[in-house]
Parts: structure tokens; sequence; C-alpha cells
């Protein structure tokens, strides 16, 4: 685990560093979209004082903009048999670096470490992520003056979150929402009838959540609305609708396309039509895959059909004839 201080001044203390940073953010006056930090949604990312956050010429102070990715893997290695296990990790990359430095191990900060064995619920994980926030709020308002290379007395520093990355299920439970699609709209036959979610939306949502006393209360609230509340949304710029992007690498990975393909459109691996596949409720698939990850003992596989318990080998690269 990593102090953010500590990473930010040993970054920019190395020779070339606040110049390649500076550079980076003059790149917004370039129209022409080349990296994350030239699209609509940076551009627009505004500071405490109401002016663009990157508007170029920072010479006065530096401004820094974070994606943080968390996910959890398995310790162990081995997917198929044996012990069954997860540990989190919690990351900070800089978007401001040009993107063949993001993912350099010298350029990451390890924020925090999950110790596990269990994958964590949403509000759970916002204990691990309340000492991030804490920072990120005060360096957002105030700034914090490092020692660069360039500047050995001193320059302010100011951060901000403008970007998560995680694999779908993980995005979920940081971001406390769990359809992209208004819940109640989602019940409507009409697809024309849909909406988003708004920001204003989802913080009514999320206070009406974070108000109530009972844990009994709060379940009901998440399953009428499908938002909880989030740390992150103690950050007054965070928006929760339009700062979140999909690992695309999980959608095979975690076998989500393979689910969307077999469980939500009904379709076989041949492209075909399963009666019996799209007759698999989505519940007992994802109770499944739950107990197998926090108690694979206790899973009684005769209670599953056979559609289920496929899917659930061929996630697990276990062959089935």
């Amino acid at each position: 685990m990593q102090d953010f201080h500590n990473f930010v001044a040993h970054l920019l203390f190395r020779p070339g560093m606040e110049v390649t940073i500076r550079q980076s953010g003059e790149c917004m006056c370039n129209e022409t979209v080349e990296d994350i930090i030239t699209v609509d949604g940076i551009r627009a990312f505004k500071g405490p004082d109401g002016v663009p956050f990157l508007s170029g010429g920072q010479y006065s102070k530096l401004h820094l903009l974070w994606c943080l990715s968390t996910d959890f893997f398995n310790p162990y290695h081995n997917k198929i048999a044996g012990k069954v296990a997860f540990v989190g990790s919690i990351i900070l990359s800089c978007l401001l670096l040009p993107p063949d430095m993001w993912y350099k191990l010298e350029n990451l900060c390890l924020v925090g470490i999950i110790p596990g064995p269990c994958k964590l619920s949403g509000h759970e994980i916002n204990h691990f992520l309340c000492p991030l926030i804490k920072i990120m709020k005060e360096s957002w308002e105030y700034g914090v003056r490092y020692r660069m290379h360039d500047y050995p007395h001193g320059q302010l520093v100011c951060s901000a979150i403008a970007l998560l990355v995680n694999d779908l299920p993980m995005a979920q439970k940081i971001i406390g929402i769990a359809n992209y699609v208004d819940r109640n709209d989602a019940k409507e036959g009409n697809f024309n009838l849909w909406r988003v979610h708004t920001l204003q939306r989802v913080q009514e949502d999320a206070h009406k959540w974070q108000s109530v006393t009972s844990q009994k209360e709060c379940k009901r609230l998440y399953n009428k609305t499908g938002v909880c509340h989030s740390v992150l949304m103690e950050l007054v710029y965070w928006d929760p609708t339009t700062m979140i992007s999909v690992d695309c690498m999980h959608l095979f990975f975690i076998s989500l396309l393979q689910y969307h393909a077999q469980i939500v459109l009904g379709m076989d691996s041949a492209g075909t039509h399963d009666a019996k596949v799209a007759n698999i409720t989505v519940k007992q698939l994802e109770d499944a895959r739950k107990m197998l990850h926090t108690s694979p003992g206790s899973l009684n596989l005769s209670a599953l059909t056979v559609d289920v318990l496929k899917i659930l080998c061929e996630e697990r690269g276990i062959s089935v004839k």
C-alpha cells in the first residue's frame, strides 16, 4: 500500500515528468481527439473556480487527473479446482501521462489492498475507499505543495478522479448503481420509454438510501431504485452517469459476453435459439456463482439444471461433452 502524497512527490520529482504532464494538459487546445484527455467529457471538466480544470497554461500550479481501478483476483492462480479466494487491489493511474507510460509499474499508485477472501459488496468497498476520497477532497479544494525537479521549493498541485475503469460487476458496486437504465422505467415493455439515470435522480436516491437506519429498508430501497450510496459521491464533481468506462477485456475474460448471449438473448454457442437456455432464470445462475465464490462446499449441484451446470463449467474452462 502506497501513501498517495508520497507517490505523487516521487512521481513529480523525476526529471522531465512535470514537463511531460504539462504538455499533455496543453493538448486539450487541439480539437482532434487523440487521447482520453481530449474527449468532450474531460474538456468540460471544471475546477472549484468554475474554469475548465485543464485549461492550459498551468504555470502557477499543476492539475492532475486520475483514473481509479479496482479489481479482484485469485492469489492461488488456479481457476478450475482447489482453493478459491479473492484479493482486491485499488490502483490510481495518471491520465496526463502519455498512454505508453500509464501502466508502467513506477507510474501506478497502489492505493490499497482488499484482503478478502471473498468479494465485497458496494457499501463494504466504501470503507477501503474512504481514506483516498478524503485526500482527494482536500487536494481538489486546496491543493498540496510538492517539491519537483524543476521546482525544488515546491509547487501547488491539485488532483481529481476523472475516470473509473473496472469490469461491469465492480463498476456497479463502486458507483452504487445497479443499472444504466432507470429501474422503474425498465419495467415498461416499451423500450422507447426507457430513460438512463440522471445525476440528480441518482443523488436523490443515494441520499434516501443513506438516510435509512435499517438494513432491511436499505435493501428495499435498492431493489426499488437500483441505487445506493457510494463514497465517490462525496466528491463534488463526481458524476457516476458519465465518468465510468467498462474494461472491454473483461467482457470476454469473465464471460459477460457469453452470459449475455446465452442467458439474456437465449442463444447457444452455435448462435441458434435454445429453448432450455432461454428458460433458465437469471437468479439461479447468479446464486450458483455467488455460492461458488463464497462457500463452494455448500453448493448443491444436484439442484441445478443441466444448462446452468454447463455454463458454470464453461466459465471455469471445464470441457463439457
